[in-house]
């Protein structure tokens, strides 16, 4: 375990996942624990989530991550800093925030899996909309002046 003495204004606490000394900023808040922090970080929080929600390991996620270079499979962009790539799955194979781990399609960054997702998973939708994008991509829309 490392030094909990961070700096004279930061303090630090431990996390019961990954048993390391971490800032309080990598703890979520939570009104359950008496000093108001999770009792794990973020980041083992999130290695849990996945495998409970989506059966990958820290081993699975990181092939996935290195099969798409670090980018989002969509955009092609790197995280934001501070952000990691959310796991995508197929809707149709595990309606619902469960996956049975075979469904998984890949990574996509936060906004490319929040816009696949209000655009339904539709494949229909999906081509529409890229043909309206690019179709109306130099077009100016004047509106009458009222």
């Amino acid at each position: 375990m490392g030094n909990p003495c961070w700096s004279e204004t930061k303090t630090a606490t431990s996390c019961v996942g990954c048993e390391e000394w971490k800032p309080e900023d990598e703890f979520s808040r939570t009104a359950a624990a008496a000093d108001g922090l999770n009792y794990v970080c973020r980041a083992c929080h999130a290695l849990k989530r996945r495998k409970s929600v989506y059966g990958l390991d820290v081993d699975d996620y990181a092939a996935l991550l290195v099969a798409q270079d670090g980018r989002c499979k969509l955009c092609e962009r790197l995280p934001s800093d501070g952000t990691s790539l959310e796991v995508d799955h197929n809707h149709k194979c595990c309606p619902g925030p469960v996956s049975c781990g075979h469904c998984v399609r890949g990574l996509l960054c936060q906004t490319c899996n929040k816009g696949l997702g209000l655009l339904l998973e539709d494949a229909d939708i999906l081509m529409r909309a890229a043909e309206y994008v690019v179709l109306n991509d130099a077009a100016l829309i004047l509106l009458p002046q009222s």
